[in-house]
């Protein structure tokens, strides 16, 4: 996220960019119990970032607004939530007000040229009806002066059912975006896909899960972010659940975060049993001896052969990547870490096929193979291992 805050200094001149931060958050509705929701996480340290991004209108939708973040009392802010209150604004619609009304001008890199600040902004709403998404062009600009990475600065939306949500990312490792709408709309059994709660939670939680996130954290501290939110409103404004957990970024927030929503959700469960079967749904009826089956009655055709699961890195090991040739050891690596910041593919595969020490997790002091570890990222190098039950 970027502060929409800078020091005078930085008023007119965005060359000075210790205030970018980057940030992946999701905004949500479900019509059917007409409930809003948002989630999302930042590399802002010690930052409330619910309080920053988020403008709730109950029963109408929610705004997200990020990157070179406009204030709650802007006058883009309020005319969105005024158009949300009135119910007759699409969300394609108050984007293009709000940046109508954002007109004042700055520099992005020294000398240039001025631009509209809105081309700095990222915005993101979404109503019962629809959803829509909006990232600044210059946001691009002022990551390469700053970072020299291809970095995500992007948006996309999703319907499934009565679920509408659209997602935005900037500072994110590519691939960020698709993470969060593929958590958004699988099914779950960790986190429950039963409802808007349990949905957006998993949707943040899939970035950890495929090593994506927060370009800066990521660098600088091996984790997605540094603070993050899940907050989900009733029609008539109440609370659903509301987390909202601030850190310095070196401690993975979402690791903190689940911990807290699975609490929430053993107090609130989901109305599916262990098998996923719905608890009310109607008991087969018992057969009599006679009216039994025989086994000559048993279906001839052989049993499908069960659909293997997606491959997923562990986030929660860190490990010795041991030398090779010139290369010299790595300590304290992630499998993050290795699939997005480690460039050279030819040294990965090697590395792929190699034991590695475990530091930290489940088999801490093991030699354990890297591609029994970062199976995804060694997957899609073509040097898995032939012992996965994933693909």
């Amino acid at each position: 996220m970027i502060s929409s805050k800078p020091s005078a200094a930085a008023l007119g001149l965005l060359l000075l960019v210790p205030y970018a931060r980057a940030t992946y958050s999701i905004v949500a509705t479900e019509s059917d119990k007409r409930q809003i929701g948002g989630a999302g996480l930042s590399c802002v340290p010690n930052a409330n970032f619910a309080n920053i991004v988020a403008t709730f209108v109950p029963d109408r939708g929610i705004l997200h607004t990020q990157a070179f973040a406009l204030s709650k009392g802007s006058p883009s802010t309020l005319a969105a939530k005024a158009a949300l209150e009135g119910g007759e604004t699409t969300p394609a619609e108050i984007l293009d007000t709000m940046i109508e009304l954002d007109n004042a001008l700055t520099t992005i890199t020294e000398g240039g040229p001025l631009v509209p600040f809105a081309t700095l902004r990222q915005n993101l709403i979404a109503d019962f009806d629809s959803t829509a998404g909006f990232t600044g062009p210059n946001i691009e600009v002022v990551v390469n002066n700053e970072f020299n990475q291809s970095l995500e600065q992007t948006d996309a939306g999703l319907e499934q059912g009565p679920y509408k949500a659209h997602a935005g990312a900037n500072i994110c490792l590519e691939g960020t975006v698709q993470a969060v709408l593929d958590g958004f709309s699988e099914d779950t059994t960790d986190f429950g896909s039963c409802d808007l709660p349990g949905r957006l939670m998993n949707s943040m939680y899939n970035v950890l899960a495929q090593n994506l996130g927060d370009y800066r954290c990521v660098v600088d501290f091996n984790t997605t972010a540094a603070v993050g939110y899940i907050r989900v409103m009733n029609p008539d404004g109440s609370i659903v659940v509301d987390i909202n957990q601030v850190g310095n970024g070196r401690r993975e927030p979402l690791e903190i975060m689940k911990r807290k929503f699975l609490a929430w959700r053993r107090r609130n469960p989901c109305p599916n049993d262990a098998s996923g079967a719905p608890t009310d749904a109607p008991v087969a009826p018992t057969l009599s001896p006679s009216s039994r089956p025989s086994a000559s009655d048993a279906p001839t055709e052989a049993p499908a052969e069960p659909i293997k699961k997606r491959c997923k890195d562990n986030s929660r090991n860190v490990f010795t990547l041991p030398s090779i040739g010139r290369v010299k050891e790595r300590p304290n690596k992630t499998c993050r870490w290795f699939r997005r910041v480690y460039r050279n593919r030819v040294i990965k595969k090697k590395l792929c096929r190699r034991k590695v020490l475990i530091t930290k997790g489940q088999k801490k002091n093991k030699l354990v193979n890297l591609n029994l570890v970062c199976k995804r990222a060694c997957l899609e190098l073509n040097v898995g291992s032939k012992q996965l039950d994933c693909v």
